[in-house]
């Protein structure tokens, strides 16, 4: 695999058994530590890897940006170029409380460019015939979390924690009524040299690393991510990633369908 290699496109089932047959009840793509930089030919093909997708909604788990004033503008032309049906939510992470506005300010930042940041807060959505509660935690590392606060109002029929540190996803109880957590921060390891890679896992990780991981309440999913940090940024034996979810009620597994993409 090369050191610069694009991104891998990763499906998932949810319930994990469900037989993937007929229309799920709505269908998702999570993106997470894109770290953006000035426009690049590779953030043209993850447009296109989303859009054709057709999802209800896109879920952006935090570090979406850098330092640079250039980020911001690859952002905004991101957001723009996306499509989702019922709409694109993103939550903190420790890179926008280090360089990003106060709340208040981008939230509104956000809202121009088509999209809803969630800091400790929820909307409830009706895709199709149910209704999806989406949650957003601040950044259990630098921000200020309130588990009170983003997991407030009643339950719906699918519910989603966006927190960019998968830590959060310990603090999470059955009483909670969350179904699936989705995170990053971890970039998978990022460059997985072996017996050093795990030395270089950043803090508040909470003992996961990537990919999909059952609970006591759900599951919680934990993205590569589509960016990096360090020079090049490099990844080795850990590519870059887009994931897409297609989402079955209990009650609703049917049989015999290949994923969209």
């Amino acid at each position: 695999m090369p050191l610069f290699g694009d991104f891998q496109t990763e499906h998932i089932a949810l319930p994990p058994d469900a037989n993937a047959g007929g229309e799920p009840f709505f269908r998702f793509v999570h993106l997470s530590d894109l770290h953006l930089p000035a426009w690049r030919p590779r953030h043209e093909r993850l447009v296109e890897a989303v859009n054709c997708c057709e999802p209800d909604f896109v879920f952006l788990t935090g570090d979406l940006i850098t330092r640079r004033p250039e980020s911001w503008k690859t952002l905004e032309a991101l957001l723009a170029k996306m499509q989702a049906r019922h709409g694109i939510f993103a939550c903190r992470g420790n890179w926008e409380l280090s360089f990003a506005p106060r709340p208040a300010v981008l939230r509104r930042m956000f809202a121009g460019w088509g999209a809803r940041l969630l800091v400790n807060e929820a909307r409830t959505l009706a895709p199709g015939g149910g209704t999806v509660r989406v949650m957003g935690l601040d950044d259990p590392g630098r921000g200020w979390p309130n588990f009170d606060d983003a997991l407030a109002g009643p339950p719906a029929d699918y519910n989603i924690l966006l927190a960019h540190a998968p830590l959060a996803a310990r603090f999470i109880a059955p009483r909670d009524g969350v179904d699936l957590v989705l995170s990053g921060h971890t970039h998978g390891g990022q460059a997985r040299v072996p017996l050093l890679w795990r030395l270089m896992l950043p803090g508040c990780c909470g003992g996961f690393l990537d990919g999909l991981y059952p609970m006591e309440w759900g599951h919680v999913y934990v993205n590569r991510g589509f960016g990096g940090i360090g020079p090049g940024p490099v990844r080795f034996r850990c590519p870059a990633e887009v994931a897409v979810f297609e989402v079955r009620l209990a009650h609703e597994r049917k049989e015999d369908a290949t994923l969209p993409c």
